[in-house]
């Protein structure tokens, strides 16, 4: 599978969704001359590719660690009490190493045994490795102090901050799956004029800046599976279809167009969000979230074979 790495130079952007990196890749595309209207009419029957959102990667002597959302099932089945503390410290885990991540998806390891034997496993920030596999994260969180100024009366407003991660040894990494492979080149040509601008809102101040580089990650490719986890921000046609075989936490999606337009509220299902395999070639929708001119937000899932025997 085709991995994009951002290797951060400055604060940067603490979450990046699938969503947001469509919308900058197509901004991107924009900027190059390219027939957005011809590529946005594809989805969601056809798509011409899917992303995923971007996950925390480590680098460590020339290898690289990947990190994985970790499932959103229902609470694992505790029968020790002396497991119950355990369980609440694996109920933050929000990331999960690939090694760990594979087994669980294959079905050679349940979220029940890593509790049972978490004193083997490391946890930080919220990602959780095998100890023989752990590397100190070495990423901080950061305010960024902010003032809003009032353009008419050029007086300041309002004092605030937002937050950013500081990398120090890796960065994020998302997926892309092409589906036509036409569209290879000008995504990469897009993806290189991202990284001369930056990423996020802060750019003119020095943030957001990365060096691109692409890789390849093995995912686990089951298509067989009887469930799915989605690696991206998805937007399902209906909930409904998968008779209740869903799990999930919502995400509420609102923003600015670029003329400063408020576009419509969206609500998705986050990354890690678990349902069961329809056997269709692809999962979700475009939300119209203006509509003159029209602006959609992107709502596809990234989909993995997850086997879960509840």
């Amino acid at each position: 599978m085709r991995a994009v790495y951002l290797t951060p130079h400055s604060t940067f952007p603490s979450v990046f969704p699938s969503n947001t990196l469509f919308g900058a890749i197509c901004t991107g595309l924009f900027d190059l001359d390219y027939d957005l209207d011809d590529l946005i009419e594809r989805y969601p029957e056809d798509p011409a590719f899917i992303l995923s959102s971007a996950f925390p990667y480590l680098n460590a002597g020339g290898a690289i660690h990947h990190f994985l959302p970790s499932p959103l099932l229902p609470p694992p089945k505790i029968r020790l009490e002396e497991d119950f503390d355990k369980a609440k410290a694996f109920k933050k885990v929000r990331y999960i190493h690939e090694a760990v991540f594979h087994d669980l998806a294959g079905g050679k390891l349940r979220r029940e045994d890593i509790i049972g034997d978490l004193d083997n496993y490391a946890v930080e920030s919220g990602m959780l490795a095998r100890k023989r596999e752990y590397l100190p994260l070495d990423r901080a969180e950061t305010e960024i102090p902010h003032n809003r100024i009032n353009r008419i009366t050029s007086e300041s407003e309002e004092f605030y901050h937002t937050y950013g991660s500081i990398f120090r040894r890796g960065g994020r990494y998302f997926l892309i799956r092409f589906y036509d492979r036409a569209w290879e080149a000008p995504v990469e040509a897009a993806l290189r004029l991202l990284e001369d601008r930056g990423v996020g809102p802060r750019t003119s101040g020095g943030q957001g800046q990365f060096s691109l580089s692409f890789g390849e990650m093995e995912i686990p490719e089951d298509a067989g599976a009887p469930y799915l986890m989605s690696l991206s921000r998805f937007a399902p046609e209906s909930l409904a279809a998968f008779e209740g075989r869903v799990w999930y936490d919502l995400v509420s999606i609102r923003g600015r167009s670029g003329d400063g337009v408020m576009k419509k509220s969206v609500r998705m299902l986050s990354e890690g969000s678990v349902f069961a395999n329809l056997y269709r070639p692809s999962y979700g929708t475009m939300a119209t979230v203006r509509d003159s001119p029209r602006v959609v937000e992107y709502g596809m899932a990234f989909p993995v074979g997850i086997r879960w025997s509840g």
